[in-house]
């Protein structure tokens, strides 16, 4: 007679340095989908936008990415007022499952990669 059958849930490592988690884009306001930060809570966050300006008003709109986790230091995600551009920062601290909320008019991407 056979015993019980035992399973163990075993965690994924953690990615190398450089190794992409995630890419999203989108038009408009959105939440990106949820992502796991790395076991060091560090990743890069890098970002672009274009055709920020819904009413043609000279000076662009608003375009704004702030990461949902309270625990996270993300210092210099962006919050401008322009029509386009594009950047990158590292986001410190992370404790876990993260996401972006994106204000936006026009088109962006983002991207996020661990941290060397």
């Amino acid at each position: 007679m056979a015993g019980p059958t035992v399973t163990q849930t075993v965690s994924a490592p953690p990615p190398p340095a450089g190794t992409e988690i995630g890419s999203w884009s989108g038009t408009g306001n959105q939440v990106t989908p949820a992502f796991n930060a790395p076991s060091s809570g560090d990743y890069i966050v890098a970002w672009t936008f274009s055709g920020n300006d819904a009413d043609g008003a000279p000076g662009g709109d608003n375009f704004i990415i702030s990461d949902t986790d309270t625990a996270a230091i993300a210092l210099s995600l962006p919050n401008v007022i322009a029509t386009y551009g594009s950047g990158s920062t590292e986001v410190t601290g992370a404790s876990g499952v993260e996401s972006f909320n994106v204000q936006a008019t026009g088109n962006w991407t983002i991207k996020v990669t661990s941290a060397p």
